[in-house]
């Protein structure tokens, strides 16, 4: 029974891991997209320049 009750609880623990890391994913691949219109001002970026660098941004973020 112990057993069973233990199970229960790294089978929990193991779904909320998984959810904290795919949310963590979500959140930090999205977290510099705000930035990028105020770079393309501040650095005069045409939006295809901005394109490649977010692209590229996520690129980095997925391998890693």
């Amino acid at each position: 029974m112990l057993d069973k009750v233990l199970d229960s609880r790294k089978q929990k623990l193991n779904i909320w891991l998984t959810a904290w890391i795919v949310a963590a994913v979500f959140i930090l691949t999205n977290l510099p997209t705000p930035l990028y219109p105020y770079w393309q001002d501040l650095i005069h970026f045409h939006e295809s320049g901005t394109t490649v660098i977010f692209a590229a941004s996520l690129v980095v973020h997925e391998t890693f």
